[in-house]
């Protein structure tokens, strides 16, 4: 089954892509390396938002409650 994507954001400070879909999974991309994820871990929801902050952090919203994950510790 194919899902839509939601979201799609790029950290242009670190090289990461992070994507979340319809199949309530974020996926964490490194641009540097070949066309899978280095990291994919289930939510909730469909993260309507995401955001990276300077300092590598992930920050995914559902609804009424935000989650913030340290991209540096999904690899």
């Amino acid at each position: 089954m194919v899902y839509a994507v939601i979201n799609i954001i790029v950290c242009s400070l670190h090289s990461y892509m992070a994507t979340s879909g319809m199949d309530r999974k974020i996926k964490i991309w490194d641009l540097r390396k070949n066309y899978t994820p280095v990291s994919e871990f289930k939510v909730p929801a469909g993260a309507s938002s995401l955001h990276f902050s300077s300092t590598g952090l992930l920050a995914a919203s559902m609804g009424n409650t935000a989650y913030v994950y340290k991209v540096s510790e999904m690899r």
